[in-house]
């Protein structure tokens, strides 16, 4: 996954007056994001995501889309939606009634994507464009599948990515994401609300279970499904997919909903967010924003077994830690990093407050390793492989949380 024309073309244009787009060129792409100067930095980076993925979508794909000279795909970054639907019409392009967040336009050969939310949610969007443009652009005969049910589950599951800054891998699961797609999927699978034996006519209106499909069928169900998948909805051959040509490939709808649900059962998102905005960074670590009040995110299966790093010095400006008990505030454990010392809080099973501090010492950008282990219905907590108290929790909720300002947590890992 190396960025080699990112890496190796210069950056082309920038404009940034005052009230202007800025305007950024790779050897692909040529970004506008609406909101002046402050914006630079974010097409920059989106230039490098958006041209490490093409390489991606080559292989995936087996193919290049074909280009005159230097043309470059046009993508237009707005805040909100009026601006969004603006720049879509004055392209000479209606919109479907149904379009939100991310439109891309084949015949101006056009990403536009609105988002309001956090740096990794408008990154989401943009890759979701540019892997339906890659897909229509590769399969002129497939024009129709720009938005088809397989073709939009296709787009949310390589969207579904995590970047450390460094290295971009699409259609990953990550950690924890303010969004979790499966998760949604999940419920909708419910058979209590949904007849599976109308997956493919019920089911494949909703965008969450499209893309659980399509993940499903591409990593997980096997190599002979796979290479059904790529030769129909590919479209290495032209071919065009209708939900009923798919049933008859698959076999019966109620066996395949049962198969997929079992899957979206063994393979959740790891965390579930309560609170904040949270992103999985890959190797650099998985970020938490408060928004000046606290970040929560909570383990849906509890570990036996955690492990994780936090930065100690004082510019971090937040507390963070390992969070342990129920969903009311007097009900949880915490125990945070805070510059100078690490702070356990709780309350004992005959009521009592719990707090204890343990100093901190060595060079002020430290980091410190907080671990749990459960045993029975104790929990043991441990600081730099030290013990730090042993607490009496029958059905711990275990999770992370951020209180006043943004944190990095390195090195998580559990089991």
């Amino acid at each position: 996954m190396m960025l080699l024309e990112a890496a190796c073309v210069p950056l082309l244009v920038f404009t940034a007056a005052q009230g202007e787009d800025v305007v950024h060129a790779t050897a692909h792409y040529e970004l506008r994001l609406a909101g002046g100067p402050e914006a630079l930095e974010e097409a920059a980076a989106a230039g490098v995501v958006l041209e490490a993925a093409r390489e991606q979508l080559e292989e995936f794909f087996r193919a290049r889309p074909k280009t005159k000279g230097d043309e470059r795909v046009s993508v237009f970054l707005a805040r909100d939606r009026e601006t969004w639907l603006a720049r879509i019409r004055a392209a000479g392009v209606e919109p479907p009634s149904a379009a939100d967040l991310v439109h891309y336009a084949p015949e101006q050969d056009t990403i536009f994507v609105y988002s309001d939310g956090t740096r990794a949610q408008r990154r989401t969007l943009l890759l979701h464009g540019a892997v339906q443009q890659f897909h229509c652009k590769c399969k002129a005969k497939n024009r129709d599948l720009v938005r088809s049910w397989l073709a939009m589950g296709l787009a949310d599951h390589l969207s579904l990515h995590v970047w450390d800054g460094s290295e971009l891998r699409l259609g990953a699961q990550p950690v924890v994401a303010n969004d979790d797609v499966l998760g949604r999927a999940r419920e909708l699978l419910d058979p209590n609300t949904l007849d599976p034996g109308l997956l493919f006519e019920q089911g494949l209106q909703r965008g969450e279970i499209c893309m659980a499909m399509t993940r499903f069928l591409l990593d997980h169900a096997g190599t002979k499904r796979r290479k059904q998948f790529e030769k129909l909805v590919l479209g290495y051959r032209g071919s065009k997919l209708l939900p009923s040509t798919y049933a008859k490939v698959l076999g019966d709808p109620a066996r395949v909903a049962g198969e997929l649900l079992q899957w979206l059962d063994r393979e959740p998102q790891p965390m579930r967010v309560e609170a904040g905005s949270w992103q999985d960074d890959g190797a650099a670590g998985i970020r938490a924003r408060s928004g000046g009040r606290e970040a929560r995110a909570v383990f849906k299966l509890s570990p036996q077994e955690l492990t994780v790093r936090l930065a100690a010095d004082a510019s971090t400006g937040a507390a963070a830690g390992i969070e342990l008990g129920g969903v009311e505030l007097d009900a949880r454990w915490r125990v945070s990093v805070l510059p100078g010392e690490i702070l356990v809080r709780g309350v004992t099973s005959d009521g009592s407050s719990y707090e204890r501090a343990l100093p901190l010492s060595g060079r002020p950008d430290r980091t410190v390793e907080l671990a749990l282990r459960r045993d029975g219905a104790d929990v043991l907590l441990f600081a730099d492989r030290e013990p730090i108290g042993v607490h009496a929790l029958e059905t711990p909720l275990v999770g992370l949380f951020v209180e006043g300002g943004d944190r990095l947590f390195e090195g998580l890992s559990w089991r």
